[in-house]
């Protein structure tokens, strides 16, 4: 970990605490927080289960990169592509520009998600507006959106 001056850590801590305390997932994923989330899933019959919607991953932490070594042919799948890769190491970082994230809410509200792309697509693509208003209106769009699923979430909870 490299960034450890970026953040205010007492120096009594050891270098594990220092790392549990950088890693640590104590936060709720976003879409929108720049962070990747690392989880393991523990086989082919506990994949199924998630994808059936009766398990999930298991989050091991949060970060902006990550260096995975494998030290022997491993049979990996990142980003829903399958292959078999061998001994190599493996970085893993986000792209500069951030992708625009939109979940899934046709049921709750007729596709109004689907329909302001298509609307912004169509803006961009007309040049009524540039590439940067269509990223950050787009980036706002997706902000919102996550936030009322996760408060609707929330309001489920109580």
């Amino acid at each position: 970990i490299d960034d450890l001056a970026d953040y205010e850590i007492t120096k009594e801590l050891s270098f594990e605490e220092k790392v549990a305390k950088l890693t640590a997932c104590d936060k709720q994923s976003s879409c929108q927080d720049g962070l990747l989330d690392v989880v393991s899933v523990r086989g082919a019959f506990h994949l199924g289960q998630i994808r059936v919607g009766l398990g999930n991953a298991d989050l091991l932490c949060q970060c902006r990169e990550a260096t995975i070594t494998l030290k022997k042919n491993f049979a990996v799948q990142i980003d829903g592509e399958p292959w078999r890769q061998s001994q190599s190491t493996l970085q893993i970082r986000r792209k500069p520009d951030r992708a625009t994230m939109l979940h899934r809410s046709v049921a709750d509200n007729g596709g109004v998600e689907s329909e302001v792309t298509k609307l912004l697509n169509w803006a961009n693509e007309k040049e009524i507006i540039d590439q940067s208003q269509y990223a950050e209106i787009m980036g706002e769009f997706s902000r919102r959106a996550e936030f009322k699923k996760v408060k609707k979430q929330q309001d489920k909870t109580w």
